[in-house]
């Protein structure tokens, strides 16, 4: 099989791991091969891949597909990034899910037991992703006033911040009055 680069070669693998339900262990793993084998002993499984000089495709050269090993219910390679990824859709129409919740989804889905702080972890990625940093989006609002100012000469806009003991500000208020709308 070829694959485009190395993280889509990754994806697969951990998809692959997770669906048999088997504990895979990298051996080699950078941006040039990646080797694996079953964590069960005695299984035979192996996958050798590297990257093709030639194309800069990611190529695997050996494979055995034998497992001897049974179907596990924990899985290293489900983790946050993975189920963030595997989630979106579902944390996006729902912001709020409870880390219990997913816990339920992915037992039902996938067969697999794993933690709640992994989960809450892949929902906070997936939040972040699409709502941005909301610390960074608030330290800018002294920029959002000056704008403000700047494009409606004679308004008055006065922002309050909350001043902490590790020296971060919180946003406190935020008053606008438009000169337009003045008498």
């Amino acid at each position: 099989m070829v694959f485009e680069n190395v993280k889509k070669f990754r994806e697969a693998l951990s998809k692959y791991a997770i669906e048999r339900g088997c504990q895979l262990d990298k051996i080699h793993n950078d941006q040039r091969r990646v080797k694996v084998k079953c964590k069960a002993n005695g299984c035979p499984w192996i996958l050798y891949a590297s990257k093709d000089f030639k194309s800069s495709d990611f190529i695997i050269k050996t494979y055995n597909p034998r497992h001897k090993c049974y179907r596990t219910n924990t899985n290293t390679m489900c983790n946050s990034k993975f189920l963030a990824k595997y989630y979106k859709s579902r944390i996006v129409s729902q912001p709020c899910i409870k880390g219990w919740k997913i816990q339920d989804l992915i037992r039902t889905d996938m067969g697999l037991y794993v933690g709640k702080f992994v989960c809450l972890k892949a929902r906070k990625i997936v939040l972040k992703e699409i709502m941005g940093d909301h610390i960074a989006e608030f330290s800018r609002i002294y920029d959002y006033r000056d704008m403000l100012l700047k494009s409606n000469p004679g308004s008055t806009c006065v922002v309050k911040v909350t001043n902490c003991d590790d020296g971060k500000n919180f946003f406190h208020s935020f008053y606008i009055c438009f000169s337009a709308l003045k008498k």
